[in-house]
């Protein structure tokens, strides 16, 4: 199991960061007025709690699982701890992994599992970290029910397809949370991204995907990626005063 956490992280750690690259950067003009970053602050601070409340009605009471994902989902963006690309979340799981999986002392092996499990719950909405959970689960019993991530999974992705959306047009761009979902919506294509570009339209941002179809035929994808770029560009100004804007952290 060692071989097999080491070569997952390298794996994961390439798959990432390879989707990340398809986006030509370009820099971001993001006007946030001083007395926004008070507001913002505070709005976290209630995401925070609501989000912990929440998962707490979660755990309670798994048979309504579809409808408290969905709003866990729906606050995620919002709180401290969102990530829309999970590269350093995954980094950790897997490093907390890694002590479960080697470690002689108890005491250390638990406190790994434990953080393992907080870790996760705090970014079980989040695609990437979701198909981590689902395989760890599958391996090794201590970190889930790869059943349960699979059906959370499930109801994510199918929320995220039956909006009314096809993507083929600015009007009907996908709309994601994470880059994660991203990643999902354009390998239903099953096409090749032979380019991609961020555009600003009047303070929305979208991802721009032409793509080769398995026929040989074009297409583009049009993502709406404005949730993920605004949120944490304002939570990074929030934390950190007068900070640029810096996308390949998020990578």
């Amino acid at each position: 199991m060692r071989f097999f956490i080491l070569c997952l992280s390298i794996l994961l750690l390439f798959s990432t960061e390879s989707n990340a690259q398809s986006v030509d950067e370009k820099p971001l003009e993001i006007i946030m007025p001083p007395h926004h970053i008070k507001k913002w602050k505070i709005s976290m601070e209630r995401a925070d709690g609501s989000y912990q409340q929440t998962l707490q009605e979660f755990n309670k009471s798994p048979e309504d699982l579809k409808n408290n994902i969905l709003r866990l989902r729906g606050i995620y963006p919002r709180t401290s701890r969102y990530a829309p690309f999970a590269k350093q979340v995954i980094d950790k799981l897997v490093g907390y992994a890694y002590i479960v999986d080697t470690s002689k002392d108890s005491l250390e092996l638990n406190t790994a599992l434990d953080d393992y499990r907080t870790l996760l719950d705090y970014h079980i909405t989040n695609l990437d970290v979701l198909d981590l959970a689902i395989t760890m689960a599958r391996i090794n019993i201590q970190f889930g029910d790869e059943q349960y991530f699979q059906t959370i999974k499930d109801g994510i992705t199918a929320y995220i397809t039956k909006r009314g959306k096809n993507g083929l047009t600015p009007d009907s761009a996908y709309k994601v949370l994470t880059y994660g979902e991203e990643t999902y919506l354009l390998a239903l294509t099953g096409g090749t991204i032979k380019k991609s570009l961020l555009y600003d339209v009047n303070g929305r941002y979208f991802n721009v995907h032409d793509i080769e179809l398995p026929d040989g035929s074009p297409t583009q994808i049009y993502v709406d990626v404005t949730t993920p770029i605004v949120n944490v560009f304002y939570t990074q100004k929030t934390m950190e005063k007068n900070a640029p804007l810096n996308t390949r952290q998020w990578q």
